[in-house]
């Protein structure tokens, strides 16, 4: 049989939370605010939007730097509506912004639903894909032409000057063996918390991306 015909549609800002034709008992309930707006200026102007996917009998809503939600779209008594995840941080990856992470969503089991988006050159603003690839974590792809120039997704330009200038002192640094790569990966991350594109690690959390999970020496005079 031929696959369920998909419809994209942009919406107002309503954050799948708000609906008045439901009760307020039906009313989703997120579990905290939103991390702040951040990374790339010109990503800014899609907070405030929100686009739908309908695939089969659910409809899944992408709020950019808000959340994640889906909801079934049937007529019982107790369809399904929830929080896949709410805005979080960024994934940074070889000194790029990856995906956003929604975390914190409606529980699963003994955690929480959490929802990857990940950014991809596109005509238009559209959620053009979701999937479940494993218990409670979700996978999007959203289509915009924000993300389409080679330079729209580096970390490096997106960051205010003294952040830039500890950047170009780590870089130099590590050229002159000041500090190990652990080290440095490190002092990346500590720069990209400042900005906000990263949460600080909770106590006992590791890193999604690139932790530095071993106890190293920093610099080389802490080896003696």
């Amino acid at each position: 049989a031929a696959a369920a015909k998909m419809k994209v549609v942009e919406e107002p800002n309503a954050f799948g939370l708000n609906n008045p034709f439901l009760p307020q008992t039906s009313r989703l309930q997120p579990k905290k605010d939103p991390s702040p707006v951040s990374g790339p200026a010109h990503l800014s102007r899609l907070s405030g939007k929100c686009f739908s996917l309908l695939e089969s009998t659910y409809k899944y809503e992408f709020c950019p730097f808000h959340n994640v939600t889906q909801h079934e779209q049937t007529f019982r008594w107790n369809a399904y509506s929830g929080i896949l995840g709410i805005w979080h941080e960024w994934e940074i990856v070889n000194s790029t912004f990856r995906a956003m992470w929604m975390r914190d969503g409606d529980s699963c089991r003994t955690r929480s639903r959490q929802s990857k988006v990940e950014l991809t050159c596109g005509k238009s603003h559209r959620l053009a894909h979701v999937s479940e690839p494993s218990t409670c974590v979700y996978a999007l792809t959203f289509e915009t032409p924000l993300v389409c120039h080679p330079h729209s997704l580096l970390v490096y330009p997106a960051l205010p000057p003294a952040l830039q200038q500890r950047w170009d002192q780590a870089e130099q640094d590590l050229a002159d063996e000041l500090i190990t790569v652990q080290g440095y990966s490190k002092v990346l991350r500590a720069l990209f918390e400042d900005a906000g594109y990263l949460r600080p690690l909770e106590e006992g959390e590791s890193a999604q991306e690139g932790a530095v999970k071993d106890p190293v020496f920093q610099t080389l005079e802490s080896c003696s």
